[in-house]
């Protein structure tokens, strides 16, 4: 994958939900009465436009603020890699930490740099 440049070329894992609860259905086997209660909780949360799944999470998705936030973080670390990975190969410099070069290289589909020991 190339450099990111909309919310879609996020990895799936930057675009999830943001997770608000989680009811394990084994309390209700407990508890009953929490079973009325989190129907309640779980209808109002569609209602004001939340993400309900049957496994008894409720989340919200992110907001195109965080999203846009997410982007150009990863953008940032992309054209980290890129220009770490350039100067590594016209100036033989190593960067500090190389973990952005790295990803970048892992995202061009370029093999890394592999720095030798010296003894």
């Amino acid at each position: 994958m190339s450099r990111p440049e909309v919310h879609a070329d996020l990895p799936t894992y930057r675009r999830n939900n943001v997770e608000i609860a989680r009811v394990s259905q084994d309390t209700f086997a407990k508890y009953p009465s929490l079973g009325a209660l989190f129907v309640q909780a779980y209808l109002e949360a569609k209602n004001q436009g939340l993400v309900v799944d049957e496994e008894g999470t409720i989340s919200r998705r992110l907001s195109d603020t965080e999203l846009d936030k997410a982007l150009k973080t990863d953008q940032s670390a992309w054209d980290t890699g890129k220009k770490e990975h350039e100067t590594l190969l016209r100036e033989g410099v190593w960067p500090a930490y190389n973990y952005k070069m790295n990803d970048y290289c892992r995202s061009e589909g370029i093999p890394a740099p592999v720095k030798e020991d010296k003894d």
